[in-house]
């Protein structure tokens, strides 16, 4: 007996929050005031924060200072998820329903979002405006890294790629934060606006974080079968 589902399209996240950008940053494009209108009410500003528009903290992340900006960042998310989502989502599978939902990849990464934010918020109390996706494409690279190390266990040629990733973006980080730099020399793309290496460093530790409370969390799916309703199961498939 064969059952079939109607297969979801894998890369919708990425496609949609990609999507989502190209909106919202329009303004980079057209010069036109409502444009440039959706740019500043999205924008990370201190000011507006503090008086209740909280939604700024994740929107801030979005859009960006100029079009080699916007390019570079929507470039390295698109890159990543295209990439991961659909091995995530299949990875995923494991969890039970509600599992699947509290740690599913836009869930992390919204997570991430308000973690950069939140950093910018209370750690560069100068920085008044702030802009731009690369604190979250730092988390998603850590998910990606983590992801690959946890695959790595039942296929160890993973190790020969995952650690010298692992250890360039540990010293990525590292360099970035000590410095106020940026560790591949990208002022040189653009006008990407002023460099914020905690922001990097914030998206990294949090997507990670949220990617180990996902792995410790037991699945309740595989816990609470038992051995007998498991073999019973896979009878009635097999038959």
């Amino acid at each position: 007996m064969h059952v079939t589902k109607k297969s979801r399209f894998e890369h919708a996240w990425t496609v949609g929050v990609v999507a989502v950008m190209g909106v919202a940053n329009l303004g980079l494009w057209f010069d036109a005031p409502v444009f440039e209108a959706i740019l500043q009410g999205l924008q990370f500003d201190r000011a507006a924060i503090l008086n209740g528009e909280f939604w700024r903290l994740v929107t801030g992340n979005l859009v960006h200072w100029s079009v080699e900006h916007c390019l570079l960042d929507v470039a390295a998310f698109a890159l990543l998820g295209w990439l991961y989502e659909p091995a995530f989502r299949r990875n995923n599978q494991k969890h039970s329903r509600r599992q699947r939902q509290l740690w599913s990849l836009p869930v992390m990464l919204l997570v991430t979002s308000c973690g950069v934010g939140l950093t910018v918020l209370v750690l560069q109390p100068e920085m008044m405006i702030y802009r731009g996706l690369s604190g979250v494409d730092s988390g998603l690279f850590a998910i990606a890294l983590m992801f690959e190390c946890s695959e790595a266990k039942n296929d160890g040629a993973r190790w020969w790629y995952v650690v010298p990733a692992a250890l360039v973006f540990v010293v990525k980080l590292g360099f970035e934060v000590t410095t106020g730099g940026m560790f591949f020399g990208t002022e040189s793309l653009g006008d990407l606006g002023q460099p914020v290496p905690l922001a990097h460093l914030s998206g990294a530790v949090c997507a990670s974080a949220c990617f180990i409370a996902r792995t410790i969390t037991k699945p309740k799916c595989l816990t609470t079968m038992s051995p007998q309703y498991v073999t019973q199961s896979q009878s009635i498939v097999t038959s």
